[in-house]
């Protein structure tokens, strides 16, 4: 993390001059908004050593952003010098975009904005062409050591949080691992999309953020993504836009990806929800993921 007055010397890595440095909400001290001599808003966005996005991540986001993917444009990026940043030794790598309008969409989406955000996801088929960069993420590379070698450790924290959680795992397992592992695909996913990374004014989308973790793979393992955030969200006594949203997403996740990626992208989200610490109430936290899990693996595929 950085500071207010540390950020503010961001723009001078890239030979850009900003002012009005705001730290955004929620921002972990690693976002901040700033203008430019020409009063654009932007959104700057600072990664600590080795944390940076490669190049060809920013490649793709703006390869979807020019199919019409309501994602921002990124203005400059680069390393942070060592020593440009007083107290960070390491320096980092910034990235500065143009900042989007809306506020993220906390609350889930209702039925027109899900629609919106289903055709953008739409936009991200096919959209590797030619020999990805030997850097690049393979989505169905990573589902598999998560799901199969416990890449991660998800699999053996999950079972310390208790012995329901444990056999909730055991019986995860072998539900993901009935299917062969999934088949490289061609597709960009954007592999953290839920309602915070979905930007909204009213019944509006205005933009989906959050770019840095685009992978190589299916896109509807964003849709399995979708799902999760809206069982959860009704689990916590939140409004969906239709009774059967997540079965819907569920069908189209189907359609589009087949039982390999589906129950891969399943398990792999289970494992992060039981992991993560939102909401901080544990008995709760574990009640919703849990039940989020066994309704994903009830629908039949």
């Amino acid at each position: 993390m950085i500071t207010l007055s540390q950020a503010e010397r961001l723009g001078d890595a890239l030979g850009l001059r900003l002012t009005r440095f705001s730290v955004t909400p929620d921002g972990r001290g690693r976002t901040f908004f700033a203008t430019t001599t020409d009063a654009q808003p932007v959104m700057l966005k600072w990664f600590g050593a080795d944390e940076g996005p490669q190049p060809h991540v920013l490649d793709y986001a703006e390869t979807l952003r020019r199919r019409g993917y309501p994602t921002a444009r990124t203005i400059a990026h680069g390393p942070v010098p060592r020593g440009h940043l007083p107290g960070v030794a390491e320096g980092g790598y910034v990235v500065i975009q143009e900042q989007l309008s809306g506020e993220p969409a906390w609350h889930g989406l209702n039925s027109s904005l899900l629609e919106e955000v289903l055709a953008a996801v739409e936009l991200q088929a096919g959209a590797v062409t030619g020999a990805a960069p030997a850097t690049a993420s393979d989505g169905a590379a990573l589902l598999t050591g998560v799901v199969h070698h416990d890449s991660l450790g998800w699999w053996q924290a999950a079972r310390h949080s208790g012995e329901e959680i444990a056999e909730l795992c055991t019986e995860l397992g072998a539900w993901a691992r009935a299917v062969p592992p999934p088949e490289p695909r061609r597709d960009l996913v954007h592999f953290d999309l839920g309602f915070p990374n979905v930007l909204v004014d009213g019944d509006r989308l205005t933009g989906i953020v959050d770019m840095d973790q685009l992978t190589v793979g299916d896109r509807a393992v964003d849709l399995v993504s979708l799902a999760f955030h809206f069982e959860r969200l009704r689990r916590l006594g939140g409004w969906l836009p239709a009774p059967d949203t997540v079965g819907r997403l569920a069908e189209r996740a189907l359609r589009i990806s087949g039982r390999s990626w589906w129950r891969h992208a399943v398990a792999y989200y289970a494992l992060f929800q039981l992991n993560c610490s939102w909401p901080p109430d544990e008995a709760v936290r574990l009640a919703a993921a849990a039940g989020t899990v066994r309704r994903m693996m009830a629908h039949p595929d």
